[in-house]
């Protein structure tokens, strides 16, 4: 099968490929359909093609040949994913079930792309970081992913070793499957705005600071933030409350803690406590990344504050408690 990668940018061709996928599966079953392969081929491979078959990438269908193609394996399957597998320089991430049958691929982009691509800072999985810079990815299944962690027992053995693990079937006792539990539900990034805000309400004193260099607007932001440290969680609960379009931005590691982006647009009557000249009819683009507690640590201010700033202006401000 070969999935042009251009054409993915193009959302209603994806749900035809993905539709048409299924319907193979359903019918045929993904490995034993010989519209799988390449009839030349000897094993078990799916190829990717970005323009015409001599230019078609190869990956493997089976952990087991990943392994020997030097992919590197993931112990841990994790539900509703998989086992990840990953490989220097190559701009995607396959994903295999436990008895080593390719169930996905995570494509990534360093350009942006559009729905239904999605950005992301980082890829953790296992508590190891497959992914460590911003990118754009998508994510296709070929099977129903919820079935990927299945424990399976080796025909000789009481017990399974896949490739990623030991590459030989193992022994022991047949493990206890994990139930699997439903994920939450992502709230709406409304209503994390409306929890972060009441926090903001009773918080402490707190500081406003950079860890770049600031120009003059920056400068008088800072210094008009932590003039009166006890007020500032109140100007930025009004900040906060006005944000409009709310919706979910890129995702960012703070202090070694993961934080959620949330992004709108807020007026700029909002900020003039913090920029007295701010134009109270100018929109601009804010961003704020908090915890799963709902404690804003960093907030992005994008667009013009004054009438000698520029358009293009973005400033970046670190949130913690006043000594």
């Amino acid at each position: 099968m070969n999935i042009n990668l251009d054409k993915l940018k193009n959302t209603k061709i994806v749900l035809g490929i993905l539709s048409i996928i299924l319907i193979i599966g359903v019918l045929v079953g993904f490995y034993s359909s010989s519209i799988l392969f390449e009839p030349d081929l000897q094993a078990p491979y799916f190829s990717l093609n970005s323009e015409s078959l001599d230019k078609a990438v190869i990956l493997p269908a089976t952990s087991e040949l990943a392994v020997a193609e030097g992919w590197s394996g993931q112990r841990l399957c994790l539900p509703g994913r998989g086992k990840f597998a990953t490989k220097e320089n190559e701009p995607y991430i396959l994903s295999y079930t436990t008895n080593g049958e390719l169930t996905s691929i995570y494509l990534i982009s360093n350009d942006e792309m559009p729905l239904p691509w999605r950005q992301g800072d980082n890829l953790v999985a296992s508590g190891t970081e497959l992914i460590d810079y911003e990118h754009w990815n998508l994510l296709i299944h070929f099977a129903n992913p919820l079935s990927s962690c299945k424990t399976l027992q080796s025909k000789n053995t009481a017990g399974y070793c896949d490739a990623f693990d030991c590459n030989l079937k193992g022994s022991g006792e047949r493990a206890t499957p994990t139930p699997y539990m439903s994920p939450t539900p992502t709230p709406q990034a409304s209503s994390i705005v409306q929890k972060v805000t009441d926090n903001l309400t009773s918080s402490k004193r707190l500081k406003l600071s950079s860890t770049s260099d600031t120009d003059e607007i920056s400068k008088t932001i800072i210094n008009n933030a932590n003039a009166a440290p006890g007020n500032l969680a109140n100007i930025l609960s009004g900040i906060v409350s006005g944000l409009e379009n709310t919706e979910y931005g890129s995702n960012t590691w703070i202090d070694n803690v993961s934080h959620k982006g949330i992004k709108g647009i807020v007026n700029g009557d909002l900020l003039q406590d913090l920029v007295p000249d701010a134009s109270s009819t100018a929109d601009v683009n804010l961003t704020i990344w908090v915890t799963d507690d709902y404690q804003m640590k960093r907030i992005k201010i994008e667009g013009t504050l004054s009438k000698s700033d520029s358009k293009d202006s973005a400033r970046t401000f670190e949130i913690s408690e006043a000594e």
